[in-house]
C-alpha cells in the first residue's frame, strides 16, 4: 500500500500538521494522546463525547 510504504518523516509531516490545526482552532479538534493505557484514552474519548452531546 502506499500509504503504507511512506518514510518515517512523512508520518512526523502529517502528525504536526494536525497539532497545528488543533492549536488554531481547539474547539474543533480535540487531541488524543494514544501512547496512554487504554483505560486512559476511552476515558479521554468519553469525556470529549460527553461534552459535545450535552
Amino acid at each position: 500500500d502506499r500509504l503504507e510504504s511512506q518514510p518515517a518523516d512523512f508520518y512526523a509531516r502529517v502528525r504536526q500538521g494536525y497539532l497545528t490545526l488543533a492549536r488554531a482552532e481547539p474547539g474543533r479538534f480535540e487531541v488524543v494522546d494514544a501512547s496512554r493505557s487504554l483505560a486512559d484514552v476511552q476515558s479521554q474519548i468519553r469525556s470529549v463525547l460527553d461534552r459535545l452531546f450535552e
